[in-house]
């Protein structure tokens, strides 16, 4: 892993992990719960550029409390790494996350089309948009609202729509993140998502 996350800071980029908060994950694998001081230390190990750790964590009465070891186990680190979770939107997540988390996920996940509600998989950026109406309190310097990661490149809206996505994404203050294959990214893509330094 540590050379993996060489190679991923030689390109100019951050390194990120996905765990879960439970004692497994989706694809019944061993999840963190029970081990976050141990993870915290071995994500320390990956170099002083690790940016987030993303946190998930299935229906547990116990959300603030599990989500607050985590973060105390990546405080006591010694690195300064980026806190994620991720409950796709629940009111409970909105409501503690400032508290705990640097960033958390307020909808379900992103679809790569401008209006379209899906039964299961996801929504467009109509509708995320209107999930974020009402959670804005939450959001301010150091803890964000989490709309999913940007769409802008992967084919499925024009270019006026791929605008305006990123643009409101702007105005809401959130997390930008690219959600395309930055390898095969097009030109105008990739001039819309570079940040200055």
């Amino acid at each position: 892993m540590k050379a993996l996350a060489d190679y991923i800071h030689s390109k100019g980029l951050k390194f990120g992990i996905y765990s879960d908060a439970g004692t497994g994950t989706c694809q019944n694998r061993p999840g963190g719960r029970g081990y976050e001081f141990q993870d915290a230390r071995q994500l320390r190990g990956l170099g002083r550029r690790l940016s987030e750790v993303r946190l998930v964590q299935h229906h547990d009465a116990e959300l603030g409390r599990i989500y607050s070891i985590m973060r105390d186990a990546l405080a006591k680190s010694g690195r300064p790494i980026v806190f994620s979770i991720c409950e796709w939107g629940s009111s409970e997540t909105v409501a503690l996350a400032k508290d705990v988390g640097n960033l958390w996920r307020s909808t379900g996940d992103i679809q790569d089309k401008w209006d379209i509600e899906m039964k299961w998989g996801g929504h467009g950026v109509v509708q995320i948009l209107d999930l974020q109406d009402g959670i804005e309190f939450a959001s301010g310097p150091g803890h964000w609202n989490d709309p999913d990661m940007l769409e802008v490149g992967n084919g499925g809206m024009n270019t006026t729509e791929y605008r305006a996505h990123f643009s409101l994404w702007c105005l809401m203050a959130a997390p930008l993140m690219a959600g395309n294959d930055i390898r095969s990214m097009t030109t105008r893509s990739a001039a819309s998502l570079r940040t200055k330094k």
